[in-house]
């Protein structure tokens, strides 16, 4: 049985390690190498090439996107990525038994001896307990031991049965009995529940492995919002990467040899030259031939520029620099729009756009502040899930990461062409004014000596700048607009996402905020840009 998933889906909210619900069970998402790459599919050919993410957050990790059915040349009910019946143990809803999927119900085979499993199985529901860990272990519950507790975990007949009675006296989980129909030994499934020393057993079952823990599991039911927290990352494509262009020279094997070039003073300066550089690449298979020939279609001039591009902008490693890069770049976009204006115009699609002639600025909010608002009509963003975390949002993160043949390691991430709007303010660069107050100087202790009650998990890797009055006004002011454009416009605010920026200097403190949409629904196809217009209204909706 086949169930489709979206790739922004497996991104965002599943991953290897989660567990999907189907038709015919609980099933659990296997790591990449074993449930997409074991057949011969080589990660390479569903790279997305990102530099600021490869180098600088994920150490030189590469990425690589989920395929299609259609571009694997299978149908829509072909399967590509496997799974694995997760939890093994099932209850009969018809004769109320206990047993594991491989031994089946023995009342069901008794009756329906003449039907197919298939058949049989439709009354044989996944059980909805599992046995997790703060290490990220997950595994079935032993329920032969839990049965058998009071007898030190083992069944006075010498064997374990094949299956237990489940005998239900209410809705609550107290009400629920298991027994043993060898030894009549049985156990309250409340007390179960509420167990907090389950032997954690190190089991990874997307990677097929146990490993050692000393932490103590929880029974938890397999749905649990906490029982998977994904760790997830995000960038924008920012300047000077205006176009597909850019993206594919930023390829690992082609910005080496062009760096190579650069350092000894033999940057192609034709396109024949350029040539016979990338066609060593293809020889040595550093690069696919549709890389070869997607950079070599376009004119020259074009190449040349995004060469020049590439071997000017600045490297950048650490989340924190990498988001005031995105922020200069706005900055920046705001006042010169994006890309610069040229003539002809790009071949190569656009992934990174601000028309200069649809900014608005001095847009003034009843408090008398000025305000500059860009709208940004192309915004690629790359989305990365680098692990998970299971129960405790400050347990150990499990990476997802796995190894080719090649001996490249690899996330599973996403790339999207949406739209956003970016606002600031529009006096003295964004910077805002000298406050004092006694509420200032309180605001800003608490941001300088932090309460030891916050916990690390709370902060990514900008800490205590998140603490900083400004950047709380600005995230306030982030979710005020979400509001209002959900009332005023009719987008739900599931549907628009936002990011924060701020920036500390010398000058002074500025900061500045982005709404965006990242998939194709509400808000896309110039829905969400077309609000800059009557951003004064926004605002004065957002503050009411």
């Amino acid at each position: 049985m086949v169930q489709h998933i979206r790739r922004t889906q497996f991104v965002i909210t599943y991953g290897p390690g989660a567990i999907l619900e189907g038709q015919h069970g609980a099933r659990i998402i296997l790591s990449p190498d074993i449930g997409l790459f074991s057949h011969g599919r080589d990660p390479k050919d569903f790279e997305i090439t990102d530099e600021r993410m490869s180098k600088g957050l994920l150490g030189g990790k590469k990425i690589f996107r989920l395929p299609s059915n259609a571009e694997l040349g299978y149908d829509d009910s072909r399967a590509i990525y496997k799974t694995e019946i997760f939890p093994e143990w099932r209850i009969c809803s018809e004769h109320w038994l206990l047993f594991r999927c491989t031994d089946g119900c023995p009342e069901c085979f008794r009756e329906k001896g003449g039907l197919k499993e298939k058949d049989m199985c439709k009354s044989w529901d996944a059980i909805r307990f599992v046995l997790a860990c703060s290490n990220g272990h997950l595994d079935d519950v032993n329920w032969d031991y839990a049965v058998h507790m009071n007898r030190g975990g083992k069944c006075s007949s010498g064997d374990f049965p094949r299956y237990y009675h489940w005998e239900t006296h209410g809705s609550a989980l107290r009400d629920v009995t298991i027994r043993c129909p060898l030894c009549d030994s049985e156990v309250n499934l409340g007390r179960l529940y509420r167990k907090e020393d389950w032997r954690c057993s190190g089991r990874l079952p997307e990677k097929n492995i146990r490993e050692p823990c000393d932490r103590n599991a929880i029974m938890i039911l397999r749905q649990a919002s906490n029982l998977r927290i994904p760790e997830i990352i995000s960038l924008f494509t920012v300047p000077p990467r205006y176009t597909k262009l850019h993206l594919l020279l930023e390829t690992p094997a082609v910005r080496s040899v062009l760096l190579m070039l650069e350092m000894d003073k033999k940057v192609p300066k034709e396109k024949e030259e350029l040539e016979r550089y990338l066609r060593k690449l293809v020889e040595s298979r550093s690069i696919k031939e549709d890389v070869f020939i997607q950079i070599l279609s376009h004119p020259w001039e074009e190449i040349e520029q995004a060469i020049k591009d590439i071997l000017t902008s600045e490297k950048k490693e650490g989340y924190k620099n990498l988001l005031l890069e995105e922020f200069h770049a706005f900055i920046d976009a705001s006042i010169h729009g994006a890309p610069p204006y040229r003539a002809p115009p790009f071949t190569s699609p656009v992934v990174f756009e601000v028309p200069k002639n649809s900014i608005e600025k001095g847009i003034k909010s009843s408090s008398g502040r000025l305000y500059r608002v860009v709208p940004v009509t192309r915004l690629r963003t790359v989305i990365v899930q680098k692990g998970y975390r299971r129960i405790d949002p400050e347990g150990r993160v499990v990476d997802i990461s796995f190894r080719d043949k090649g001996g490249d390691d690899w996330y599973p991430g996403v790339e999207l062409l949406g739209e956003g709007i970016f606002v600031m303010l529009d006096e003295n660069d964004g910077f805002h004014p000298t406050v004092k107050s006694d509420a200032w100087d309180k605001w800003m202790k608490c941001h300088e000596t932090p309460p030891k009650t916050y916990s690390e998990f709370l902060f990514d890797e900008r800490k205590y700048d998140l603490l900083h009055p400004v950047f709380v006004w600005w995230h306030t002011l982030s979710h005020l607009l979400l509001r209002a454009v959900s009332i005023d416009s009719g987008y739900s605010p599931a549907s628009i996402r936002e990011r924060v920026y701020i920036e500390k200097t010398k000058e002074g403190v500025r900061g500045g905020l982005i709404l965006y949409t990242v998939q194709p629904g509400e808000g896309t196809m110039g829905g969400l840009i077309s609000l800059a217009k009557r951003f004064g209204k926004l605002l004065e909706r957002a503050v009411e």
